[in-house]
């Protein structure tokens, strides 16, 4: 009997992958856009794990007029469409969350590149941050 990897159970990436390559297909037939190779061969793969998914699906669902998104994502009395608006609502918090933590690491950046080109002293910046962190001075 030939050795096989069946006893192996999927990460929850590589689940929630293939759950958006059907995803890919399901709205692709909704609205007649192509299916791309890779989707088709990730939807049927147990352990699926390509990047290129989410992105498409995003664009799919972003690139939709509102009676396609009511039609398609919105619609209630369809199970597939109700686990797309799932998959669409929790792609859209997560994105926030992240332009959010992304758009604060830009402010941070900024305000220490200010302070290092408005600082016109040698030294004055390395003195100063002690007094800022509340260190106490070797006095």
């Amino acid at each position: 009997m030939p050795c096989d990897s069946s006893y192996l159970e999927p990460y929850e990436f590589e689940k929630e992958s293939q759950r958006t390559a059907k995803l890919i297909i399901w709205v692709s037939k909704q609205v007649g856009a192509k299916i791309p190779k890779f989707v088709r061969d990730e939807a049927s793969n147990t352990y699926a794990k390509d990047e290129r998914l989410v992105p498409h699906l995003c664009e799919l669902i972003t690139n939709m007029d509102e009676d396609t998104l009511n039609r398609v994502v919105y619609n209630g009395r369809d199970k597939t469409s109700r686990d797309l608006a799932d998959w669409w609502d929790r792609h859209e918090k997560a994105d926030r969350a992240r332009e959010r933590k992304e758009a604060e690491a830009s402010m941070q950046t900024e305000f220490e590149n200010r302070m290092k080109t408005n600082i016109k002293i040698p030294g004055l910046a390395d003195a100063l941050i002690p007094v800022f962190r509340g260190d106490k001075s070797d006095e």
